[in-house]
């Protein structure tokens, strides 16, 4: 028994270390932007984000502006901020982008965010491209 305990903490303390991956789906939304990679959504399923484009930041992001993500709900508390690390890829059709951030609680998490959208340009008073969502995946990894 003397000899397992040791072996029996180290596992233990292993297990402190290991990261947990959630997916969350995407099911609907629709935003409007300047530019393919500016999308923003209200309320998507159990999960509300906000993704916006390159060459913006947040929350004191000190990494090149690729873009953020606005998570909301859940374990992030409200307005969390993730900085994306990859130019988000795509535009009508799909969406891919990696990000990475700190929750309400500030441990570390990171994720990507993968959208299949349909756009429509529309003229208005002003001419803009309208996008919706008919899915996706949300996948975290804190």
């Amino acid at each position: 028994m003397r000899k397992a305990l040791p072996l029996l903490l180290l596992l233990m303390s292993l297990a402190s270390f290991a990261q947990t991956t959630s997916s969350h789906p995407v099911t609907g939304g629709s935003g409007t932007a300047t530019t393919p990679t500016r999308i923003s959504f209200a309320a998507m399923g159990g999960t509300q984000f906000f993704e916006s484009g390159y060459g913006t930041s947040c929350g004191g992001q000190t990494t090149q502006a690729l873009g953020f993500v606005l998570l909301n709900g859940g374990i992030f508390g409200n307005g969390v901020c993730a900085s994306v690390t990859t130019q988000p890829v795509g535009s009508c059709g799909n969406l891919y982008a990696q990000f990475y951030g700190k929750d309400a609680a500030g441990i570390p998490f990171k994720g990507s965010l993968s959208l299949t959208t349909s756009c429509q340009y529309v003229r208005l008073r002003y001419s803009k491209t309208v996008y919706k969502v008919t899915g996706g995946m949300l996948t975290i990894t804190e």
